[in-house]
């Protein structure tokens, strides 16, 4: 059957994301303030990544995040992973950066690739990033509207789901974040006959 999670952040200032999920800070630190995530808030600029600890029921998901707050600096992004691998910081991912830059990558043990050469698209913050995996079909979504889609095999069989992001000074800010899977739910049909007299 189909799943679904998200995640509000909704709760007080806290060193640990939540409250709606269990999270693992896999690369660098995040927090919760204002009731918003914020990647990296401790540190100088670098890449961060978090993954929600909730199994969805297959690799063909999506995960979408709003990136609601943003550095310039083209090296600075936002958005939502997929197929995350548990223990490992490995997913494909799609990156919105501070220069309006918008690309899917996998990233591998720390390490992000480019699939494609992504487009360029105009920053109204708040804006909603989706990614969705369905078998080797890699799409992302920008505001509810389709973007590009890619061919990748590379990365299959996880069920976890996460975000990323990169910030400096001016931190990278991220909320409303929800994940589920493609397939829907098997309803179970109840037949009912009508006898007509």
């Amino acid at each position: 059957h189909a799943t679904t999670i998200s995640e509000s952040f909704n709760t007080a200032d806290s060193d640990t994301l939540g409250p709606d999920l269990t999270w693992t800070e896999v690369s660098q630190a995040w927090d919760v303030l204002s009731n918003q995530a914020r990647g990296n808030y401790s540190g100088a600029a670098a890449n961060a990544s978090a993954r929600a600890e909730s199994a969805l029921s297959s690799d063909d998901h999506y995960t979408q995040v709003d990136v609601v707050a943003m550095a310039t600096p083209a090296g600075r992004f936002g958005g939502p992973a997929a197929r995350f691998e548990s223990g490992a910081n490995t997913f494909y991912v799609a990156r919105l950066f501070g220069d309006g830059a918008y690309r899917v990558s996998k990233c591998v043990a720390g390490t992000y690739t480019a699939l494609g050469t992504g487009t360029t698209q105009t920053l109204s913050l708040p804006d909603t990033l989706k990614i969705s995996v369905d078998g080797s079909t890699i799409a992302y979504f920008f505001n509810g509207a389709s973007a590009e889609s890619f061919t990748a095999t590379s990365i299959t069989g996880n069920l976890l789901t996460g975000m990323v992001a990169n910030s400096g000074t001016a931190k990278t800010t991220l909320d409303i974040f929800s994940a589920a899977d493609l397939a829907a739910a098997a309803d179970d049909t109840v037949l009912q006959i009508i006898t007509i007299q």
